[in-house]
């Protein structure tokens, strides 16, 4: 939802947006606990950059209310899929922070 919202005040329609989380618990002294989340972003934006969809993915990542609430390292992909019609995107880059 924040990276939608982050797209939309940047003023891109979005398409589609698939992210996959996979967190990592470990058992610490005080008992299992989520110790890091992987974020997998992909998504479909009409006329969007891909430096744009990675500003719009870390702005939302530090921006997102879950994600602040979380106490742990949150890491993440973010890859813009090119449109059927050949648009921009398709390029991959990652960003962990």
């Amino acid at each position: 939802m924040a990276l939608g919202e982050e797209l939309g005040q940047a003023g891109f329609k979005v398409h589609d947006i698939g992210t996959t989380a996979t967190i990592t618990l470990e058992q610490l002294e005080n008992g299992w606990t989520m110790t890091q989340m992987q974020l997998d972003v992909t998504a479909r934006v009409p006329r969007a950059a891909q430096c744009q969809f990675i500003d719009a993915a870390m702005r939302a990542k530090t921006r997102c209310t879950i994600s602040r609430l979380m106490n742990v390292n949150i890491s993440m992909t973010a890859k813009l899929l090119r449109e059927p019609n050949g648009a921009r995107g398709g390029v991959s880059a990652q960003r962990a922070v």
